[in-house]
Parts: C-alpha cells; sequence; structure tokens
C-alpha cells in the first residue's frame, strides 16, 4: 500500500463518522424559528427595498419627461440640428438647424469634428420655402462672418423658425461629425452646442 493511500484512508476514517452524522448548517438560532412565515418575513425588507427602487427610477423619469415638457411648453427647449447628403448630389452637405426656444438663435461656427482632412466651403443659407437662398464665401476655418440668425419660435401656431444649410463638403472617410457653436440671447447670452453625424456615399 503506498503512502497516498494510507493518508486517505486514514483521512476517511477520521472524518466519515462525522460526515454522515452532520445534519447541516444551521440558518436559524433557534429551531422553532425556521418556518415559511420566517423566512418571508426575513426577506420582505429587501424585497421593499427593490419594489421601492423600480418606483424610484420610474418616478424620476416621468420628472425629467415632464421637466422637458414644461421646457418646450414656456419656449425653453433646445435646438436642434439633423444633416443628410443631397441626394442628387453627394458632394452636397444639407444641414437643417431647427429652433424651438422663443429666443433668437445665432450660428457662429461649424466645427468638422472627424474625420481628420474634411473640409466644408460654398455654404448657401435659405431660412424657409420662400425666401431665395443666399451665397457666403467660403469660411475662414468654418467660422461664419458675419454671423447667421434663426429668430425665436414666439408664435407657436406657426411651425418653428429653420435655417437650411447647404454646403460643399470634401470627406475622405465616414462618418462625418460636425459641432454647430451658437448663441442663444437672452437676457444673458448663453452658447449652444449641437453635435450631428452622419455617412456620406463620397466619404466610402
Amino acid at each position: 500500500m503506498s503512502a497516498l493511500t494510507l493518508i486517505a484512508v486514514v483521512f476517511v476514517m477520521r472524518f466519515l463518522p462525522d460526515f454522515i452524522a452532520w445534519e447541516g448548517w444551521k440558518v436559524c438560532g433557534d429551531a422553532n424559528a425556521c418556518t415559511v412565515q420566517g423566512w418571508l418575513s426575513a426577506t420582505s425588507g429587501w424585497a421593499g427595498f427593490a419594489a421601492a427602487s423600480v418606483t424610484a427610477l420610474f418616478i424620476f423619469g416621468q420628472m425629467k419627461e415632464a421637466r422637458n415638457q414644461t421646457r418646450f411648453a414656456l419656449g425653453d427647449a433646445t435646438p436642434t440640428v439633423q444633416m443628410a447628403e443631397n441626394v442628387k448630389d453627394p458632394r452636397i452637405l444639407q444641414i437643417r438647424l431647427v429652433n424651438w426656444n422663443r429666443r433668437q438663435l445665432i450660428l457662429d461656427r461649424i466645427e468638422v469634428v472627424h474625420p481628420l482632412g474634411a473640409s466644408i466651403s460654398a455654404i448657401t443659407f435659405v431660412h424657409n420655402r420662400t425666401d431665395a437662398p443666399w451665397s457666403r464665401q467660403d469660411p475662414n476655418d468654418t467660422f461664419i462672418k458675419p454671423a447667421v440668425s434663426v429668430r425665436g419660435w414666439e408664435n407657436r401656431a406657426l411651425q418653428p423658425p429653420y435655417l437650411k444649410i447647404a454646403c460643399k463638403v470634401d470627406v475622405p472617410s465616414n462618418p462625418l461629425k460636425i459641432r454647430l457653436h451658437c448663441r442663444q440671447i437672452a437676457d444673458e447670452t448663453k452658447k449652444v452646442v449641437l453635435a450631428a453625424s452622419c455617412d456620406l456615399s463620397s466619404g466610402m
């Protein structure tokens, strides 16, 4: 008999009787307290905490939505920006800036965030379908000089004022990401930075 076998036999003979007589770990201090009612009482606190946490998250979400609706009703909503390529000419980028705020919005700069080496030139602006578009000189580092304004949305019976921007782009790769640097005119002028991105077929 090898030494390893001898050690195993001694180990089994020593601990086997205790293992056979083992009745498990005591989860209750008092055996009479180990009842279904006792278990439910012990877990009810954790269950209540979990339910309260879920309810709190739901309420916070509702409060955030209510604040957004209130801001929109008061005319304090944040302007939005969308952009896409021209269907007829993929080299033309179309940007639509919508002012949902009652205060005037001024566009100062169009910044190309991605990709490196992308450029924007030959910008054309139009405020609505009835106005004739007007072109500007190529921007210096995409700064708009003089700046272009979008009036505030004061008459809620009409659609919100918007600015359509058409410009030539040279994009070596996708996606194209831009930032519009604006100012919201109020008692205290507020800087507003709006971001947008899209894939262009010319950048593939």
